[in-house]
């Protein structure tokens, strides 16, 4: 959930037209730009962010193949408090929250500079004991990202 659907959209639109304008799809192909009247592209209008928004994302490996012991969920509650005071209090972002399920935690943060959020939560991130855990650090909206492991 790193990404906003509404960029994605915009650029999977103007990558296909692109594509539309150079001739190499044709209009019988187009799934996003063609069949997408004007009116509705302004209807949704939402200021493009300056950079792509990027990411850190953590996963924690829990004690059951379910949503963890209630110890281990205070846990990961406490340390997403923490980062998030932490995080906003540095000015780097958002914690946005966590997720449980399948024997695993996850933890999300956004803002415009993946490392500087992750410098900040790294503490917080480390200080959880549970293992196997890494965090993966996501670049703007196409993908580029990097793993590491706690």
């Amino acid at each position: 959930m790193a990404e906003r659907p509404t960029t994605l959209w915009r650029e999977g639109i103007a990558e296909e037209a692109g594509e539309l304008a150079a001739g190499s799809l044709g209009p019988e192909c187009a799934g996003m730009a063609e069949p997408v009247p004007a009116g509705l592209l302004t209807l949704f209008d939402l200021p493009a962010p300056e950079e792509p928004e990027h990411s850190v994302i953590a996963r924690y490996c829990l004690s059951d193949d379910q949503y963890g012991s209630p110890a281990e969920r205070l846990a990961i509650f406490d340390a997403e408090r923490t980062m998030a005071a932490a995080v906003t209090e540095a000015g780097v972002g958002e914690v946005d929250g966590n997720g449980f399920g399948s024997g695993e935690a996850e933890l999300f943060a956004y803002g415009p500079d993946a490392e500087a959020l992750f410098k900040v939560m790294e503490p917080a991130l480390r200080g959880l004991p549970f293992r196997p855990a890494y965090v993966v650090l996501r670049r703007g909206s196409r993908g580029r990202e990097s793993r590491v492991d706690l």
